[in-house]
């Protein structure tokens, strides 16, 4: 890829990223004020298990990514892709209504029984959506995918102005609207992707062989970036299941808040990846340098982002007060968040080290189910779920580093105990100072961390230098 084609992918997935982050920030700011704080845990369930509907794919969708993550549109083997394709949305449509009639029967609570239900709806929707964002990433068609990636946001936003307006505080008109926003982007990407569904198909077991190779490829991916997940989703399903709802709306405000910066991180590793499947293996060391190094940076950022919530959430969200016993823990899980996606994953998926990956996620998990299962039973207060969550992703990012050094990708330093004595310091002065005097005080250090690491400023520049990409025969 040239650097001129970089620079526009990284434009366009950033602006798109941007304008997600503004209306993920108006979402996260505006819906917490005008919702009641019931009626905003609700909402959080609906947009809780929709993250996971991804493990309905079972695969197919990884699969795809990880199979063809450095071929052209053109490249593709559409005919094969297509029958497969249909064989998955037929797949989806089973596990939509199996799950639709399971909540219908077994869940009681009206409010939850509503959220989990169009949950339910979206395994089909996001399900089938996915593929073909997926399709658009791989082969570097980034402004078609940042503007269906945006669509239905904006739509979301757009109702949520309104019923502002109007004064209507009914959650279940919002998961409403994302539900129908979703369907309307997917009528819209089939059609940009209709080589992908309408055509000549092969024979019904070549599908199925494509279908079956996509899934075993793929669900690796699938279940260790679900695990992935689940280093926070466990925290939240703990409070759901023997917390009170209040508690689950409070966590998840946090939760809200904190994802925001993840946000902008998106835009970089959208592009990152098809980029390093077209760079040659002994390349890749040096990228993974600098892009550890972009992302310490961007971090120092995150953190002293910290500061001005906290100061906002005080002072106009007093009814979400209880969750700030806890936010400098939920931005250090911002932090590792960031560290694991941009740098772990990424650049475990292009090496193919699905298995290594899934290992330490469930190892992750593990030790994050031992200590909140001692710590929140004992204590019972939501700051034991996030310190657990901190402690797991802490020994996730360490298990990363041990491994790559260990297959000789990565050369042993001492920045990692950099970054470690670093968040302490961020959590010490965090939980023993005022608001003011810890902005200066980690402001200070922070500076001086940088000042270090100043030339990793001439790397982060020059990751836009990559190679012009192989022909796929």
């Amino acid at each position: 890829m040239s650097k001129k084609s970089l620079l526009r992918n990284i434009s366009y997935v950033f602006s798109s990223q941007m304008l997600i982050l503004i209306i993920g920030m108006a979402r996260s700011l505006i819906l917490p004020l005008f919702f009641h704080v019931n009626a905003f845990g609700y909402y959080q369930v609906y947009v809780f298990y929709s993250s996971y509907i991804g493990l309905f794919a079972l695969g197919f969708n990884d699969g795809i990514y990880l199979r063809y993550g450095e071929y052209n549109y053109e490249q593709l083997p559409h005919r094969k892709m297509r029958s497969s394709i249909w064989l998955y949305t037929v797949m989806l449509l089973l596990f939509t209504a199996v799950s639709a009639l399971s909540i219908t029967i077994g869940v009681t609570d009206p409010d939850v029984r509503y959220a989990m239900l169009f949950s339910a709806l979206n395994i089909f929707v996001l399900g089938l959506n996915t593929v073909f964002i997926f399709v658009l990433q791989i082969t570097n068609q980034m402004k078609k995918y940042s503007v269906y990636s945006v669509a239905n946001k904006v739509l979301v936003m757009m109702a949520i102005l309104f019923m502002v307006v109007i004064n209507d505080n009914n959650y279940r008109t919002i998961i409403t609207v994302d539900f129908i926003g979703g369907i309307l982007v997917l009528a819209f990407i089939s059609l940009q992707c209709k080589d992908l569904l309408y055509g000549r198909d092969v024979s019904l077991a070549e599908g199925w062989m494509e279908f079956k190779k996509n899934i075993r490829v793929g669900v690796k991916l699938l279940i260790a970036n679900l695990l992935g997940m689940l280093l926070i989703g466990c925290g939240r399903m703990i409070i759901q299941f023997w917390g009170h709802i209040k508690d689950f709306a409070v966590y998840s405000f946090g939760i809200s808040v904190t994802a925001m910066v993840l946000t902008v991180i998106t835009a970089f590793s959208l592009v990152l990846y098809p980029t390093l499947k077209r760079v040659s293996s002994d390349m890749l060391p040096g990228y993974y340098s600098k892009v550890d190094t972009f992302t310490r940076l961007f971090n120092i950022l995150t953190l002293l982002v910290y500061f001005p919530f906290y100061w906002v959430v005080s002072r106009y969200f007093s009814k979400y007060g209880d969750v700030l016993s806890y936010l400098n823990l939920l931005f250090v899980v911002a932090y590792l968040q960031t560290k694991i996606s941009l740098l772990y994953n990424t650049f475990y998926n292009t090496l193919r080290k699905e298995k290594a990956l899934l290992i330490e996620n469930v190892s992750s998990v593990l030790l994050f189910i031992f200590l909140a299962s001692i710590l929140f039973f004992t204590f019972n207060t939501i700051w034991s779920i996030a310190f657990s969550t901190v402690a797991a992703m802490l020994f996730r990012c360490f298990v990363s580093e041990l491994y790559l050094k260990k297959i000789k990708f990565l050369r042993s330093t001492i920045k990692p105990v950099m970054e470690l004595v670093y968040l302490c310091l961020f959590i010490l002065i965090t939980s023993e100072f005022n608001i003011i005097a810890g902005v200066v005080i980690f402001s200070v250090f922070s500076f001086l961390y940088m000042l270090r690491e100043r030339n990793g400023i001439k790397d982060v520049i020059s990751l836009v230098k990559v190679q012009q990409p192989a022909v796929i025969e």
